[in-house]
């Protein structure tokens, strides 16, 4: 629904990446082909931070690792989902909040398309501006923390 509901100049750029490992019988790519005859189709055969090189900006719908990697990685990312399906935690509801307060979360398709649609010639700018960087910055605190000294904190953790 959310791709049906965007400008074509965002939609036949868009593209979309398959869970690689197995399809669970939901037949994606063919469901996918029959509603957009021209989608294009990614595979996964590069890792997700080589794609990204080639990417404008992702669009994660469901509450996996993918948003967390691309959080961390200072990516622009929008993050829509409906709570009813995607449980958020009570103590990460105030976060979620913030994050919807600067467009990086959207419970509903309208909101995400008309976010996407006011950004999209200008991505850097909504996704470097202060108060966004501010709140991505705490999420990922909280939830995506990248540690630049990792084994460090890992030998502490186990001897």
């Amino acid at each position: 629904e959310f791709v049906k509901s965007i400008p074509k100049k965002i939609r036949d750029k868009t593209e979309i990446r398959i869970y690689p490992k197995v399809d669970y019988g939901y037949e994606q790519v063919r469901r996918w082909k029959d509603e957009f005859t021209e989608i294009k189709i990614d595979y996964a055969k590069k890792t997700l931070q080589k794609k990204l090189k080639e990417t404008r900006i992702c669009i994660s719908t469901s509450n996996t690792t993918t948003m967390l990697l691309t959080m961390a990685l200072n990516f622009p990312t929008i993050i829509l989902w409906d709570p009813k399906y995607w449980e958020i935690r009570e103590e990460a509801n105030i976060i979620f909040n913030e994050l919807e307060k600067v467009g990086i979360f959207h419970k509903n398709i309208e909101n995400a398309k008309k976010h996407i649609s006011d950004i999209w010639e200008d991505v850097d700018n909504w996704w470097f501006n202060k108060n966004t960087q501010i709140h991505r910055a705490n999420f990922c605190n909280k939830f995506a923390k990248i540690e630049k000294n990792d084994i460090l904190i890992l030998k502490k953790l186990f001897f």
